[in-house]
């Protein structure tokens, strides 16, 4: 497994955080996994965070690699859609086989 996310979804706030990262996904400015209709894709950069339609995992700062990431949406409908596309993309990131430069299609745990 490439990489493992654990994410919540509390009303119309989702938050999480990188559990798990391949050392190889780190600091890639380029768009890793794209689809989703509200995150529409992941990279990294800096430090984990949901910001705007882009979840940005691991980056060059390793001393922020445990935050946690969150984003208030503006209804519910729209958190439960974003969870869905986190889910689709972190399926990508896995997918057995995908290319090592440009991974292309789920460790996912919803916290409870």
């Amino acid at each position: 497994m490439r990489l493992k996310i654990g994410l919540k979804r509390v009303n119309n706030i989702v938050f999480g955080r990188v559990l798990e990262q391949d050392e190889a996904l780190r600091d890639k400015s380029y768009k890793m996994a794209t689809c989703g209709s509200i995150i529409c894709h992941i990279s990294s950069f800096d430090n984990p965070q949901l910001h705007d339609d882009t979840l940005f995992i691991r980056g060059n700062r390793r001393s922020n690699d445990d935050i946690w990431f969150a984003q208030c949406f503006d209804a519910e409908k729209y958190a439960v859609e974003a969870v869905e596309d986190i889910k689709m993309l972190v399926a990508k990131i896995n997918l057995p086989g995908a290319e090592p430069e440009f991974p292309n299609d789920c460790g996912l745990d919803i916290i409870e």
